[in-house]
């Protein structure tokens, strides 16, 4: 026998070893990869709510008022016609009949599960971020997908309010919500008669 061999014995014992070790730092890799697709995840999430919050919040200080969704407050936009959450009434400006374009914007949901989107039709939104207020055709735009928006406004009997609290709930890839966050905005401008 050579003295440089290996006896069987000590080959198990470097087998079991090995294995215990694998096992080991693959538990440790494995572990890690879902604590990064976790963080992602959170971070995506926390992304897309302050991107909707914000805009939601610009969209409704637009506003002079708001009916809540329900109740025959319906979309027709663009061939979609649903249900709307809620519809934000713009200020007349103008005293000019020719320059009264899309005067409400309305957000309602489209589809279902993780498919459901929650989308706006309204005046479009110039590249300065300011409304097209002239323009006469509603624009149907998707804001954020797989998103679910509940919403209370303080309107009651018919008469508009001038503030919503807003609920988004957030879901993955199967449709489960991940998280939900909530916010409120009020309309910061008055109709003019």
């Amino acid at each position: 026998m050579s003295a440089a061999s290996f006896t069987t014995i000590e080959l198990l014992i470097y087998a079991a070893l090995s294995s215990i070790v694998i096992g080991a730092a693959t538990g440790t890799i494995s572990s890690s990869i879902r604590s990064n697709a976790q963080s992602e995840l959170t971070q995506r999430v926390n992304d897309t709510w302050g991107r909707l919050s914000a805009f939601l919040e610009a969209e409704v200080n637009e506003g002079s008022s708001i009916l809540p969704g329900g109740g025959g407050v319906t979309v027709s936009c663009a061939g979609v016609t649903s249900p709307a959450l809620f519809r934000i009434t713009l200020p007349n400006t103008s005293v000019l009949a020719a320059d009264r374009g899309v005067r409400t914007i309305e957000y309602f949901l489209d589809g279902f599960g993780a498919r459901q989107e929650l989308r706006r039709c309204g005046p479009p939104i110039q590249a300065n971020g300011q409304l097209d207020l002239a323009a006469v055709t509603p624009v149907n735009a998707l804001v954020s997908s797989a998103t679910n928006l509940t919403v209370t406004t303080d309107a009651s009997g018919g008469t508009p309010g001038t503030r919503v609290v807003y609920t988004a709930a957030f879901t993955d890839v199967n449709g489960n919500v991940i998280a939900t966050r909530t916010a409120m905005a009020h309309t910061r401008t008055r109709p003019i008669f």
